[in-house]
């Protein structure tokens, strides 16, 4: 809210919430460049079955959610910047290595090593948005506009890289995360002082935090939520592959793409009966 009383415009941006909005957008475009595809990589290149396959690709965020609580102590502890750095830096080795690795077991400890990547850097970048907030909730909405972006370029460079190669592959979301950490590199400091200006209140007990009912209901419509997205990282691109063959990666490809596409059209209006809606009333 500026001075007027009047909304902020959702797209000017202090120094700070552009450098966290570029790295939102490139974390989005790596992680759809090659994540959705991982159960039709892993049926092409393992033996895997099908719920062998769901359990590696689950596995990911699995490790993702349940290290979250460690993470967000560490990056309260050492520094979200810090943690953030050694997170982007762990994404690029592992995804340098998946362009490499061709024995099936160590392309599925690699995937499972990327659950831990993003343990680190999820929760980071989370808390620095946070951070740099106004209490309008404004970078949020624009993040989710990043994600969307993301879920536009990410698959479809990856439909077309995947039948070049391995490496191409999974080359290009190692790139995106080099770019990310360059980024958090020379904007690191500046970053970090968003957290020093935070450190004079206290942090809230993540036990106490589940108190909240409102925050529990908000929790468990969100694993409604991801549970049934979830699907299309798993049995929708399987079920299509057993009935589109070569064909799934470019069709599944252009289905992530028009999904993300109908969700980033829906966003203005959305913003906009948002700022309008009295607190609490739809």
């Amino acid at each position: 809210m500026n001075p007027t009383g009047r909304p902020r415009s959702p797209w000017r941006f202090s120094r700070d919430e552009r450098t966290l909005v570029l790295g939102s957008l490139l974390n989005s475009m790596a992680f759809f460049a090659a994540l959705p595809f991982a159960a039709l990589y892993l049926a092409d290149r393992t033996e895997l079955s099908a719920a062998g396959i769901g359990a590696v690709v689950g596995g990911i965020p699995l490790i993702a959610a349940f290290g979250g609580l460690l993470s967000g102590t560490a990056a309260d502890r050492f520094g979200a910047v810090r943690l953030m750095r050694w997170g982007l830096l762990l994404n690029v080795a592992v995804y340098s290595a998946l362009a490499l690795a061709s024995a099936p077991a160590a392309v599925v400890v690699l995937f499972l090593g990327l659950g831990v990547a993003r343990t680190m850097v999820e929760p980071s970048m989370k808390k620095l948005l946070s951070l740099s907030d106004t209490g309008d909730g404004r970078i949020f909405r624009v993040r989710y506009i990043t994600l969307c972006i993301g879920a536009i370029v990410g698959p479809a460079v990856g439909g077309v890289l995947f039948h070049v190669g391995p490496a191409a592959f999974f080359l290009a979301p190692a790139a995106f995360f080099a770019l990310y950490l360059s980024v958090v590199m020379v904007r690191g400091a500046e970053l970090a002082r968003l957290e020093t200006s935070s450190r004079s209140t206290t942090p809230v007990p993540w036990t106490d935090a589940l108190r909240d009912r409102h925050l529990r209901a908000a929790i468990g419509a969100g694993a409604v939520v991801f549970l049934v997205m979830a699907q299309m990282d798993t049995s929708i691109p399987l079920y299509m592959k057993g009935a589109y063959g070569d064909r799934t990666e470019y069709l599944f490809a252009s289905l992530l793409v028009l999904n993300a596409a109908l969700a980033l059209a829906v966003q203005p209006p959305v913003i906009w009966l948002s700022e309008r809606l009295p607190g609490g009333r739809w």
